[in-house]
């Protein structure tokens, strides 16, 4: 391993990905937070809330505050090349929101199946959904890793009897 005087005097690779590490703001007021992104995110968290209340608690602030500080900080450095604003959002829903989820009742086992309903844009009746349905539909979906976690989750919840996000 090198001296990290030696890897802080190497040229960055990504100037981008350096920059984003580097930019820290304090508050939601420290950014400069793109037209209608308030708004798009709070109509999808409040969409998955009705799902979160009962599989882990009410979607917070902080957890928003997250997704609203990702996507806002990879449009500002310039990572909007690498991944979509939708990548940034599946990105920040699997590691921001879906941790806390877990259950073993019946009504967590219909939320987990109405979360992913959900985020697949399915119609119709969610107790229905099965992993096999839900995995077709993937190549479609805006938040295909988000997805993927909660099939997971609802076989390990069809296999055990309760699912968690670990």
């Amino acid at each position: 391993s090198r001296p990290i005087s030696e890897v802080n005097q190497s040229p960055g690779s990504f100037p981008s990905l350096r920059s984003l590490l580097e930019d820290r703001p304090h508050t939601l007021s420290d950014l400069s937070l793109p037209d209608g992104l308030v708004a798009e995110l709070g109509d999808l968290l409040e969409g998955l809330n009705a799902y979160s209340r009962v599989l882990g608690g009410p979607i917070a602030y902080r957890q928003r505050d997250a997704l609203l500080n990702m996507v806002t900080l990879a449009e500002k450095h310039g990572l909007s090349d690498i991944l979509t604003k939708s990548t940034v959002v599946d990105i920040g829903l699997r590691s921001c929101v879906v941790p806390k989820w877990q259950g073993s009742t019946h009504a967590g086992l219909g939320a987990l199946r109405g979360a992913i309903a959900f985020l697949l844009e399915i119609d119709s009746d969610a107790s229905e959904i099965t992993p096999e349905i839900a995995r077709s539909r993937i190549p479609n979906c805006r938040y295909p890793r988000t997805t993927e976690k909660l099939i997971g989750m609802l076989e390990q919840a069809i296999d055990l009897g309760y699912f968690d996000s670990w």
